[in-house]
This record gives structure tokens, sequence and C-alpha cells, in this order.
């Protein structure tokens, strides 16, 4: 299927990236408001609106000159999935340019923090806050915010006009749970929750004493998983309040929106403790939060706080760090391995998380139990596959392992080219898990002086993680049809 795309399938996924970069252009205009109410040079200005204008004209390019007559052709899962991985590209590389213009960051590393902020990992070059700008500051926020629902999604509703073609790149972009009946309505009610929770979010943090402008970084930052700081403060001397506001949206936002949909739509909390996969994120969080908290000798209460949110930050892909860098770079090969299976496994499916997701993890459990029962039954034997209500085929089945094996062969094949360069194959494994489960741990491999090639990795390893697999073979099955 990968391998079929002609001349007017080409046609039909440009002309749908140009309509995409056009409208997601509008994401320059909040950067150019808070230069002028922080009173930034006129240069910052005239760098956003560089931006927004050069993002139109590539956009309207490339709609009129591959596909000049407009025509409409059927739009398929190809295209689909073609259309939000060279999207995601193309709107990184455009995104990338005010980090180049304002903080005069090289390319490479302007480009990662832009893939960095709209997969929702987290990772950063940039270590000192004190010289960057407001607007910049708000700008990785930003995308980091809009990356959590799909950048994609977002720009899709002034777009697309049939819930079939919605729904197909809803499912290209990893988010195949959104895809539903009344789906234009579904969505629109999801970006209203998305919405309500990050500005409830960041009302609590201010009124734990964080000024208005960091609180909404911090709370677009925590919703979207994505646990970028914005100071040089760091969350940990926030105080308790803050911290634990920033768990529970880190938590929230890794929970399936499906789930908070019914909650709300039910008016019962009850929904949440319906849903297996959030019962199984809580439950991780609380073990993988013991186990930190036993090994490090935390048992006060700032110490229990901290390996929650450590331990949070893991299963749910925030990536808030609760301790620096300097720290986590130290920790025994323990430590790091029980991190490093939290952010393997990631958060709930249809949610701002990454990782494998929770549904594909415990398929794989009871894809162990099930072997294992055949193992003792006769060869003839029968017995029905249940997971979570339904039967599972065994096409489904060999397509989890398919997915779980090839996610873990990308971040083995990153993590050992990384100790060509000296690092040690756990911290290897460790940044790399991060990276590819769009977490943003560190143990500080990652810096704007990383040699370019590793910075290569890790930006491929973010978009897998992001846009998962089969999108990828698709733009290289793209790639050989046309050589």
């Amino acid at each position: 299927m990968f391998f079929r795309v002609g001349k007017n399938d080409l046609k039909v996924i440009f002309n749908y990236i140009g309509l995409l970069l056009m409208w997601s252009s509008l994401a320059f205009i909040l950067p150019l408001i808070i230069v002028l109410i922080y009173n930034e040079p006129k240069q910052n200005f005239l760098a956003y609106l560089f931006c927004f204008i050069i993002t139109i004209i590539v956009g309207y390019l490339i709609k009129t000159q591959i596909n000049p007559e407009n025509k409409q052709i059927s739009f398929s899962v190809i295209h689909a999935t073609l259309v939000a991985v060279i999207f995601w590209i193309l709107f990184n590389i455009l995104t990338s340019l005010p980090f180049m213009l304002i903080e005069n960051m090289s390319f490479i590393n302007s480009f990662f923090e832009s893939i960095s902020a709209t997969t929702t990992t987290g990772l950063s070059v940039i270590h000192n806050f004190a010289p960057i700008s407001h607007s910049i500051l708000m700008w990785r926020s930003l995308l980091s915010w809009f990356g959590g629902l799909g950048v994609v999604l977002l720009a899709l509703l002034g777009v697309l006009t049939t819930a079939k073609n919605f729904g197909l790149l809803a499912k290209a972009e990893g988010h195949d749970s959104l895809a539903t009946p009344n789906l234009k309505k579904t969505v629109f009610l999801f970006w209203y929750i998305y919405i309500s929770i990050t500005a409830l979010g960041a009302l609590a943090l201010t009124f734990f004493g964080m000024k208005l402008f960091y609180a909404i970084n911090y709370a677009m930052s925590a919703i979207s998983t994505t646990g970028m700081e914005s100071s040089n403060i760091g969350l940990m001397s926030n105080g308790l309040g803050v911290q634990i506001i920033i768990a529970f949206l880190m938590v929230f936002g890794a929970t399936s929106f499906i789930t908070h949909y019914l909650a709300m739509k039910k008016k019962s909390i009850k929904e949440y403790f319906r849903d297996y996969e959030f019962i199984f994120l809580i439950s991780l969080t609380f073990f993988g939060s013991v186990l930190l908290a036993i090994k490090l000798n935390l048992f006060d209460i700032l110490g229990i706080i901290s390996s929650i949110i450590t331990a949070a930050s893991a299963a749910t892909g925030g990536g808030f760090p609760s301790v620096p860098q300097a720290t986590i770079a130290l920790w025994g090969e323990f430590l790091l391995i029980i991190t490093i299976f939290l952010m393997f496994i990631g958060g709930s499916t249809a949610s701002t998380a990454g990782g494998i997701k929770i549904h594909r993890f415990v398929l794989f459990l009871k894809t162990i139990s099930w072997k294992t029962k055949e193992l003792f039954l006769p060869k003839k034997a029968y017995f029905s596959k249940k997971f979570h209500t339904r039967l599972v085929n065994d096409e489904e089945i060999k397509n989890n392992l398919f997915f779980i094996g090839i996610y873990l062969l990308f971040v083995i094949i990153t993590a050992t080219i990384l100790t060509l360069y000296g690092f040690s194959f756990i911290k290897s494994l460790f940044e790399t898990m991060s990276a590819q489960s769009n977490v943003g741990l560190s143990v500080g491999i990652t810096t704007a002086t990383l040699p370019l090639f590793p910075k290569i990795l890790l930006i491929f390893n973010m978009i897998i993680g992001r846009l998962e697999i089969i999108p990828i073979f698709a733009l290289f099955g793209l790639f050989l049809k046309l050589r």
C-alpha cells in the first residue's frame, strides 16, 4: 500500500499540506502579542511577522504549484499517513525559525528544540533561561501545547470537511480513538476540555504564588506532557502546592480523552475507575515512586513528593525533572532501569502521553499468558482470547508484537550509536527511550554541544515516538517509489 504513490496522489498530499501550513501560520500570532506585552525589541516582532508571512507563502505555493487546478481527489489512508509525516517535518522547519532569528541558535539546535516541543518530548538544548526572551519561552510552550492533541488535528478543523478525512488523519497521527461517528463535535469537545483544564491549571499555579506568565507556560507544558522548564528556578523550588498541581496536570494529560469525555458527559468521576488504562497508570506511578523513594532513602514529605513527580514524569511522559539532570546522571543502574521501564510503557491511548501505550503493554502481557496456556493444551484445542471485553484475533496480536519489536529496535540502534560518542550504554538507553517515548527526562546527554549525528538520531526518535512507526515506513516507501 505504501509504495503505490502516483502523480495524482502527490497532488492531493501536497494540496492538504499546503492548506495545513497556511492555517498553522496563525500560531505565530501569540508570540507577536507577547512581544508587545513585554516590550521586546522591534526585531523580535519583525521576526515573528516574517515567520507568519513566510509560512503562509510556503503553504500557498505548495498548494497552488503542486495542484494548480485544485482538483478534488479521493483522500485515502496512504494520503493521510504521508500528509501527517511530511507536514510535521515542514512545519517544524518553519517553527524553528524564531529560535534562529531571535536567539541566534544554529539550525540543528533550533530544529531540535522545535521538534522536541511539538512532539511533546521536552528534551532541550537550552539550559540557561535568563537570557531567553518571554516570547521564545511562550513559543516553546505553545508548540508543545498544540502538539499535545496534535498540530495536524488542530489545523484540520479548518481544512477538512468530512468526518472520513478527519478520521484518517487522526488515525495516521496515532489518535484512532478520535474517529467517532460525530467526529467534529467530539474533537471540538476535546479541545474545550483541554483548554479548560489548562486555564484552571494556570489559575491554580498562580494561587500558589507562581507569576501568571510562568503559570501559563508550566500549565501548557504539563497538560501536554512535555515538561519543558521555563525558568532557572526549577519546578522543585516553587513549593509543594505547585508540584502537586503539575503532577495532577501530567496525569490528566496522560489519561485518555475518551475517559475525560465520558466523565464530563455522565458527570461522574467513576468513569476514571472504569478505565483500566487509568488504573494501570496510577498503579504504575505509585509502584515506581515507592521504588524510587526506597532506593534514594526519601521518606520525608518533600522526598516522597519528589519521588511521585519523578515516577509520574516518566510514566505519563510529562518529563518535569524533580531533581537536576546532574543528580539523575549519578543514579545507579537500578533507578535508571526502573525509569526506562516507566518511560517505555507510557500513558493511555488517545492521550497526550508517549511510550508504546498501556493498551499495547497489557495486550503484550495477555499474549504471554495466552501463549503459555497454549503450551499445556492439545494442538487442536481452542480457547477465546478476550481482552478488555472483546475478542482479539491473531492478526492484532502479531501487529502489536511487531510494533513493540520495531519500537525497541529503534531505541537500541540509537543507544548503541550514542555509546560511540563516549556515553555509557545505560545512559544512552535512558536518553534514547526518553526521546522516543516523548518524555524529556535527561541524564545530560542532550546539550547544545552534542555532535550533529546524535542530534539527528534523537530527532528521528522523537518523531517516531510522536507519529508512531507506520507513518515513518510510509515516508520511506514514498522515497523508494520516487527513486
